[in-house]
């Protein structure tokens, strides 16, 4: 709710809700959408809530925050970035713990790591059964 106010308080206009990219992942014959959560100059930012920044927590913490980093969050930056016509865009992280909060520029980094394991996952029979039914389902519903 603060960031919400706060953003609604900014002055001229920098700040807007997000909005939808998407890309054709070839390697999926799927479309892959999404929305960051805001806009900053034009600039996407995605925000996070976390427990804790990563100063903040002890080793075990950080372990997790780097799991979630390497998992979770570069990845769907990556594929909002694939979206866009942008090289760069921010991550939002605040903490839930101590209100604190940081901005990080974020490349697309992840996502040659991305198609190459969406090209593994497809030699699984049934991981590539899945996807063409997803595609199939698709398809049929345009």
């Amino acid at each position: 709710a603060f960031l919400s106010q706060s953003l609604d308080d900014s002055v001229g206009g920098d700040w807007r809700p997000g909005e939808r990219v998407e890309f054709h992942a070839e390697e999926l014959g799927i479309t892959i959408g999404g929305t960051p959560d805001l806009m900053f100059r034009d600039i996407p930012v995605e925000t996070k809530t976390v427990t804790f920044l990563p100063h903040e927590g002890n080793k075990k913490q950080r372990h997790v925050f780097q799991f979630k980093w390497h998992s979770n969050y570069l990845p769907q930056i990556a594929m909002y970035l694939e979206g866009t016509d942008h090289d760069w865009m921010l991550l939002m992280l605040v903490s839930r713990r101590s209100g604190l909060f940081t901005m990080l520029p974020i490349t697309n980094v992840k996502m040659e790591t991305l198609r190459k394991r969406w090209h593994s996952l497809l030699k699984d029979d049934e991981l590539a059964g899945q996807v063409a039914a997803y595609r199939d389902d698709i398809e049929s519903e345009e």
